[in-house]
Order: C-alpha cells, then structure tokens, then sequence
C-alpha cells in the first residue's frame, strides 16, 4: 500500500470511531433524560413533603458543581 492510502485509511477509521462515540453519547444522554422523567413522574405521583426536600437538597449540589 502506497503512503496516501494508508493515512486515508486511518483517518476514516477514525471518523467511524468518533461517529460510533457520538452515536453511543446520544443514546446514553436519551436514556438519562428518559430515567429522569420516571423518576419525576413517579415522584408526582407519590407527592409528599420529603420529595421537596429531596428536591431542594439536589438542587444546592448542582449549584455547588
């Protein structure tokens, strides 16, 4: 194989590995969003003073991040 070819042939290599990260990012960023919304619901439907709390107590570590 000729110089040209070689380096061609590693660079779509690496295209396809970034392209295959990127598919796998989005889909574990979807399933988060999803599992987030469960949990949400779930929540609304239990009510409650202590899922406030644990609101507010996960809102102050994000906010410290």
């Amino acid at each position: 194989m000729k110089i040209k070819e070689l380096s061609k042939r590693g660079k779509t290599e690496r295209r396809k590995r970034t392209e295959k990260r990127a598919k796998k990012d989005k889909k574990r960023e979807k399933d988060k969003k999803e599992e987030k919304r469960i949990k949400k619901s779930k929540r609304e439907q239990k009510g409650g003073e202590k899922d406030k709390k644990e609101d507010k107590r996960i809102k102050r570590k994000n906010m410290k991040k």
